[in-house]
């Protein structure tokens, strides 16, 4: 292939990807909906941010043991 000079190369720099942090889909287990509904029943508050608030509770509490660790 020819050498080609500066003057002939078009470059298009593409960014990388940001991550989405639009709604995801998550099952929950029964259970857990009803209780997620129990407490929008009992406050009004979205499931949705009812759900949120407790990952985000649980997330900032997190420790994470490997097996085997000592």
């Amino acid at each position: 292939m020819a050498k080609r000079s500066a003057k002939d190369t078009f470059i298009l720099q593409v960014p990388k990807p940001e991550p989405s942090y639009g709604s995801r889909l998550v099952r929950l287990d029964n259970e857990t909906i009803i209780k997620v509904l129990d407490v929008k029943q009992r406050t009004g508050i979205a499931m949705n941010e009812i759900i949120a608030k407790c990952v985000g509770f649980a997330l900032d509490r997190l420790v994470i043991e490997r097996i085997g660790d000592d």
